[in-house]
């Protein structure tokens, strides 16, 4: 059950991560490698606020667009 739960988890974020602009996920994946915000702003060239913003700001926006796709696609799953 666990190794169950572990790869639905990754498969989930895999599919997450497709959702991410270009922009994000190279935010997170410099956060995952250690960088400061401080960092991830300097590369970015934007302020640390702004890349935080638009860092938390592109993760909510996938997360929707995730959800909304799977409900689609249960929607649609249901009408056959």
């Amino acid at each position: 059950p666990d190794s169950n739960a572990a790869l639905e988890w990754r498969l989930t974020l895999d599919l997450l991560l497709t959702y991410l602009p270009h922009e994000i996920r190279h935010t997170l994946h410099l956060r995952m490698l250690g960088f400061s915000w401080k960092e991830v702003s300097d590369v970015l060239r934007i302020s640390v606020k702004q890349a935080k913003s638009r860092y938390y700001y592109g993760l909510q926006n996938a997360y929707e667009d995730l959800i909304k796709s799977h409900l689609r696609r249960l929607l649609s799953e249901n009408s056959d």
